[in-house]
Protein backbone atom coordinates (compact mmCIF):
# COMPACT_ATOMS: atom_id res chain seq x y z
CA UNK A 1 0.00 0.00 0.00
CA UNK A 2 1.25 3.55 -0.07
CA UNK A 3 1.63 4.88 2.98
CA UNK A 4 -0.81 8.06 4.55
CA UNK A 5 1.67 9.71 7.61
CA UNK A 6 0.33 8.66 10.88
CA UNK A 7 -1.35 12.42 11.58
CA UNK A 8 -3.18 12.20 8.12
CA UNK A 9 -5.21 8.78 9.48
CA UNK A 10 -7.04 10.70 11.64
CA UNK A 11 -8.84 12.64 8.86
CA UNK A 12 -10.45 9.45 8.28
CA UNK A 13 -12.74 9.97 11.64
CA UNK A 14 -14.72 12.79 11.15
CA UNK A 15 -15.80 10.90 7.62
CA UNK A 16 -15.98 7.69 9.01
CA UNK A 17 -18.28 9.33 11.40
CA UNK A 18 -20.95 11.14 8.75
CA UNK A 19 -21.26 7.69 7.05
CA UNK A 20 -18.15 7.55 4.52
CA UNK A 21 -16.83 4.26 4.06
CA UNK A 22 -13.76 2.60 2.47
CA UNK A 23 -14.41 0.69 -1.07
CA UNK A 24 -11.88 -1.27 -2.34
CA UNK A 25 -11.68 -2.59 -5.89
CA UNK A 26 -9.02 -4.92 -7.33
CA UNK A 27 -7.36 -3.58 -10.84
CA UNK A 28 -4.84 -4.57 -13.24
CA UNK A 29 -2.48 -2.65 -11.37
CA UNK A 30 -3.37 -3.59 -7.87
CA UNK A 31 -6.30 -2.91 -5.35
CA UNK A 32 -7.84 0.67 -5.38
CA UNK A 33 -9.27 2.49 -2.74
CA UNK A 34 -11.42 4.67 -2.18
CA UNK A 35 -13.71 6.79 0.45
CA UNK A 36 -17.77 6.48 -0.70
CA UNK A 37 -20.76 7.98 0.79
CA UNK A 38 -24.51 7.65 -0.82
CA UNK A 39 -26.09 10.98 -1.23
CA UNK A 40 -29.48 12.89 -0.84
CA UNK A 41 -30.01 15.36 -3.90
CA UNK A 42 -31.03 14.93 -7.81
CA UNK A 43 -26.87 15.60 -9.55
CA UNK A 44 -25.49 12.43 -10.67
CA UNK A 45 -22.50 10.68 -8.65
CA UNK A 46 -19.94 13.42 -7.83
CA UNK A 47 -16.16 11.68 -8.39
CA UNK A 48 -13.21 13.43 -7.05
CA UNK A 49 -9.87 13.12 -7.47
CA UNK A 50 -7.05 14.72 -5.61
CA UNK A 51 -3.42 15.64 -6.58
CA UNK A 52 -0.08 14.49 -6.78
CA UNK A 53 1.30 12.98 -3.18
CA UNK A 54 -1.96 13.93 -2.09
CA UNK A 55 -5.31 11.36 -1.12
CA UNK A 56 -8.93 10.90 -1.08
CA UNK A 57 -8.75 11.98 3.01
CA UNK A 58 -7.62 15.45 1.81
CA UNK A 59 -10.81 16.22 -0.09
CA UNK A 60 -12.53 15.84 3.26
CA UNK A 61 -13.98 19.77 3.25
CA UNK A 62 -16.14 18.99 0.01
CA UNK A 63 -17.06 15.59 0.84
CA UNK A 64 -20.11 15.81 2.91
CA UNK A 65 -21.39 19.39 1.64
CA UNK A 66 -21.52 17.48 -1.92
CA UNK A 67 -23.87 15.03 -0.56
CA UNK A 68 -26.96 16.41 -0.53
CA UNK A 69 -26.35 18.18 -4.04
CA UNK A 70 -25.97 14.31 -5.37
CA UNK A 71 -26.78 10.35 -5.61
CA UNK A 72 -23.60 9.58 -4.17
CA UNK A 73 -20.04 11.31 -3.49
CA UNK A 74 -16.54 8.93 -4.30
CA UNK A 75 -13.70 10.42 -3.46
CA UNK A 76 -10.51 7.56 -5.09
CA UNK A 77 -6.92 6.93 -3.86
CA UNK A 78 -4.67 7.22 -6.93
CA UNK A 79 -2.73 4.32 -7.53
CA UNK A 80 0.15 4.52 -5.58
CA UNK A 81 -1.41 7.19 -3.09
CA UNK A 82 -3.37 7.12 0.02
CA UNK A 83 -4.49 3.22 0.75
CA UNK A 84 -4.40 2.74 -3.07
CA UNK A 85 -1.53 -0.18 -3.79
CA UNK A 86 1.26 0.30 -5.62
CA UNK A 87 1.41 -0.63 -9.41
CA UNK A 88 3.46 -3.47 -9.52
CA UNK A 89 5.96 -1.88 -12.34
CA UNK A 90 5.91 1.48 -10.90
CA UNK A 91 2.93 4.24 -11.26
CA UNK A 92 3.58 5.61 -15.04
CA UNK A 93 1.13 8.01 -16.64
CA UNK A 94 -0.48 4.59 -18.01
CA UNK A 95 -0.87 2.47 -15.01
CA UNK A 96 -2.10 5.10 -13.39
CA UNK A 97 -5.02 5.76 -16.24
CA UNK A 98 -5.64 1.70 -15.68
CA UNK A 99 -5.97 1.83 -12.02
CA UNK A 100 -8.31 4.64 -12.50
CA UNK A 101 -10.77 3.90 -15.41
CA UNK A 102 -10.86 0.22 -14.02
CA UNK A 103 -11.73 1.56 -10.40
CA UNK A 104 -14.55 3.93 -11.77
CA UNK A 105 -16.01 1.54 -13.87
CA UNK A 106 -16.66 -0.28 -11.20
CA UNK A 107 -17.26 2.71 -8.10
CA UNK A 108 -19.38 4.65 -10.25
CA UNK A 109 -20.62 2.73 -13.09
CA UNK A 110 -23.05 5.28 -13.89
CA UNK A 111 -22.88 9.07 -15.40
CA UNK A 112 -20.53 11.26 -12.98
CA UNK A 113 -19.56 14.86 -12.70
CA UNK A 114 -15.85 14.34 -12.34
CA UNK A 115 -14.02 16.68 -9.91
CA UNK A 116 -9.61 16.67 -10.32
CA UNK A 117 -7.16 19.34 -8.80
CA UNK A 118 -3.82 19.11 -10.37
CA UNK A 119 -2.91 15.40 -11.09
CA UNK A 120 -6.46 15.00 -10.32
CA UNK A 121 -7.31 17.50 -12.67
CA UNK A 122 -5.52 15.59 -15.69
CA UNK A 123 -6.74 12.42 -14.53
CA UNK A 124 -10.35 13.54 -14.50
CA UNK A 125 -9.75 14.34 -17.93
CA UNK A 126 -8.14 11.51 -19.11
CA UNK A 127 -11.27 9.43 -17.45
CA UNK A 128 -13.46 11.95 -19.79
CA UNK A 129 -11.50 10.42 -22.93
CA UNK A 130 -11.75 7.25 -21.69
CA UNK A 131 -15.58 6.76 -20.97
CA UNK A 132 -17.51 9.93 -22.50
CA UNK A 133 -20.62 8.83 -22.03
CA UNK A 134 -20.60 9.06 -18.44
CA UNK A 135 -19.04 12.53 -17.95
CA UNK A 136 -21.90 14.31 -16.94
CA UNK A 137 -19.87 17.56 -16.35
CA UNK A 138 -16.20 18.18 -15.19
CA UNK A 139 -14.61 20.55 -12.30
CA UNK A 140 -11.21 20.95 -13.36
CA UNK A 141 -9.16 23.16 -10.66
CA UNK A 142 -5.70 23.64 -11.57
CA UNK A 143 -5.63 20.59 -13.85
CA UNK A 144 -2.37 19.66 -14.71
CA UNK A 145 -1.83 18.14 -18.58
CA UNK A 146 -1.23 21.14 -20.36
CA UNK A 147 0.83 21.11 -23.36
CA UNK A 148 4.37 22.11 -23.36
CA UNK A 149 7.47 22.08 -24.90
CA UNK A 150 10.38 19.62 -23.45
CA UNK A 151 12.57 22.24 -22.25
CA UNK A 152 9.55 23.39 -20.35
CA UNK A 153 8.04 20.44 -19.16
CA UNK A 154 11.77 19.22 -17.96
CA UNK A 155 11.78 22.88 -15.99
CA UNK A 156 8.33 22.02 -14.84
CA UNK A 157 9.45 18.60 -13.57
CA UNK A 158 12.81 20.22 -11.85
CA UNK A 159 10.14 22.60 -10.10
CA UNK A 160 8.18 19.63 -8.30
CA UNK A 161 11.54 17.46 -7.54
CA UNK A 162 11.31 18.11 -3.79
CA UNK A 163 14.46 16.89 -2.57
CA UNK A 164 14.98 19.04 0.88
CA UNK A 165 13.53 20.93 3.47
CA UNK A 166 14.57 24.41 1.83
CA UNK A 167 12.65 22.75 -1.86
CA UNK A 168 9.59 21.57 -0.03
CA UNK A 169 9.30 25.22 1.97
CA UNK A 170 9.36 26.74 -1.85
CA UNK A 171 7.12 24.51 -2.99
CA UNK A 172 4.59 25.18 -0.04
CA UNK A 173 4.96 28.90 -1.13
CA UNK A 174 3.86 28.26 -4.66
CA UNK A 175 0.97 26.09 -3.65
CA UNK A 176 -1.05 28.39 -0.53
CA UNK A 177 -1.63 31.60 -0.14
CA UNK A 178 -3.22 30.82 3.30
CA UNK A 179 -1.53 27.56 4.53
CA UNK A 180 -3.97 25.89 6.87
CA UNK A 181 -1.31 24.25 8.60
CA UNK A 182 2.30 25.92 9.74
CA UNK A 183 4.43 25.69 7.18
CA UNK A 184 7.29 24.14 8.29
CA UNK A 185 5.09 21.11 9.31
CA UNK A 186 3.20 21.10 5.66
CA UNK A 187 6.93 21.56 4.27
CA UNK A 188 8.07 18.61 5.98
CA UNK A 189 4.63 15.98 5.19
CA UNK A 190 5.67 17.17 1.73
CA UNK A 191 9.06 16.19 1.40
CA UNK A 192 8.03 12.69 2.95
CA UNK A 193 5.10 12.35 0.40
CA UNK A 194 7.37 13.36 -2.44
CA UNK A 195 10.24 10.95 -1.61
CA UNK A 196 7.73 7.87 -2.10
CA UNK A 197 8.79 5.57 -4.76
CA UNK A 198 5.06 5.81 -6.20
CA UNK A 199 5.44 10.01 -7.03
CA UNK A 200 9.48 9.83 -8.04
CA UNK A 201 8.45 6.72 -10.19
CA UNK A 202 5.87 9.09 -11.80
CA UNK A 203 7.61 11.89 -12.20
CA UNK A 204 10.34 9.97 -13.54
CA UNK A 205 8.19 8.04 -16.26
CA UNK A 206 6.04 11.26 -17.32
CA UNK A 207 6.96 13.42 -20.18
CA UNK A 208 6.37 16.00 -22.39
CA UNK A 209 4.52 13.82 -25.08
CA UNK A 210 1.98 12.74 -22.06
CA UNK A 211 0.02 16.06 -21.89
CA UNK A 212 -3.07 16.82 -23.74
CA UNK A 213 -2.90 17.75 -27.38
CA UNK A 214 -5.12 21.11 -28.06
CA UNK A 215 -7.37 18.17 -30.11
CA UNK A 216 -7.82 16.26 -26.84
CA UNK A 217 -9.36 19.01 -24.87
CA UNK A 218 -11.22 20.53 -27.68
CA UNK A 219 -12.89 16.60 -28.19
CA UNK A 220 -14.41 16.92 -24.83
CA UNK A 221 -17.91 17.61 -25.09
CA UNK A 222 -18.74 17.44 -21.27
CA UNK A 223 -19.64 21.27 -19.60
CA UNK A 224 -16.90 21.75 -17.97
CA UNK A 225 -16.24 24.68 -15.08
CA UNK A 226 -12.06 25.73 -15.14
CA UNK A 227 -11.22 26.86 -11.90
CA UNK A 228 -7.65 28.70 -11.77
CA UNK A 229 -6.88 30.16 -8.45
CA UNK A 230 -5.26 33.95 -9.12
CA UNK A 231 -2.83 32.67 -6.30
CA UNK A 232 -1.56 29.41 -8.12
CA UNK A 233 2.17 29.63 -8.63
CA UNK A 234 2.23 26.10 -9.57
CA UNK A 235 2.42 25.47 -13.18
CA UNK A 236 4.27 27.62 -16.01
CA UNK A 237 3.04 30.16 -17.44
CA UNK A 238 0.80 29.47 -20.40
CA UNK A 239 -0.71 26.42 -18.68
CA UNK A 240 -4.34 28.34 -17.77
CA UNK A 241 -4.49 29.54 -20.85
CA UNK A 242 -3.93 26.18 -22.66
CA UNK A 243 -7.23 25.12 -21.06
CA UNK A 244 -9.85 28.31 -21.12
CA UNK A 245 -8.73 28.15 -25.11
CA UNK A 246 -9.30 24.90 -25.91
CA UNK A 247 -12.14 23.86 -23.68
CA UNK A 248 -14.77 24.65 -25.54
CA UNK A 249 -17.61 26.89 -23.91
CA UNK A 250 -15.97 26.30 -20.65
CA UNK A 251 -17.06 28.53 -17.11
CA UNK A 252 -13.60 29.95 -16.16
CA UNK A 253 -13.25 31.81 -13.16
CA UNK A 254 -10.25 33.17 -11.15
CA UNK A 255 -11.24 32.85 -7.45
CA UNK A 256 -8.73 35.31 -5.41
CA UNK A 257 -6.92 34.92 -2.19
CA UNK A 258 -6.48 30.85 -2.88
CA UNK A 259 -3.78 29.26 -4.25
CA UNK A 260 -3.50 25.56 -5.74
CA UNK A 261 -5.99 23.42 -3.84
CA UNK A 262 -8.66 26.33 -2.41
CA UNK A 263 -10.35 23.47 -1.26
CA UNK A 264 -7.75 23.63 1.65
CA UNK A 265 -8.30 27.03 2.07
CA UNK A 266 -11.51 28.37 1.40
CA UNK A 267 -14.22 24.80 1.10
CA UNK A 268 -17.25 27.19 1.39
CA UNK A 269 -15.75 29.37 -1.70
CA UNK A 270 -15.13 26.28 -3.74
CA UNK A 271 -18.48 24.94 -3.14
CA UNK A 272 -20.52 28.52 -3.97
CA UNK A 273 -18.91 28.66 -7.52
CA UNK A 274 -19.37 24.56 -8.19
CA UNK A 275 -22.65 23.78 -6.57
CA UNK A 276 -24.82 26.35 -8.69
CA UNK A 277 -22.88 25.59 -11.92
CA UNK A 278 -23.50 22.11 -11.66
CA UNK A 279 -27.10 22.28 -10.98
CA UNK A 280 -27.51 25.15 -13.83
CA UNK A 281 -25.24 23.51 -16.29
CA UNK A 282 -25.09 19.82 -15.70
CA UNK A 283 -29.06 19.92 -15.20
CA UNK A 284 -29.59 21.67 -18.76
CA UNK A 285 -27.57 19.23 -20.42
CA UNK A 286 -29.46 16.35 -18.97
CA UNK A 287 -32.72 18.02 -20.09
CA UNK A 288 -31.73 18.80 -23.53
CA UNK A 289 -30.62 15.27 -23.79
CA UNK A 290 -33.61 13.96 -22.65
CA UNK A 291 -35.62 16.19 -25.22
CA UNK A 292 -33.26 15.59 -28.26
CA UNK A 293 -33.56 11.42 -27.27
Amino acid sequence: MAILLPPERLLFLPLRAKGFKSARVRTDVGVMHALAAPGRGPLPTVVLLHGLGSAAVHLGPLLEPLRKHTRGVVALDLPGHGDSEVPGDGLTPESLEVGLVQALDVLAPGDSIVFGNSLGGAAAVRFALARPERVRGLVLVSPAGASMSERSFASFRQSVTIDSHESAKSFIDRVFVRPPWPRSMLAWGTQQKFRAPSVRSLLSSTRAEHQFSAHEIRSLSAPTLLVWPKGDRVFPEGCREFFATHLRGARVIEPEGVGHSPYLEDADGLLRAMVPWMHEFVTTRAATVSASA
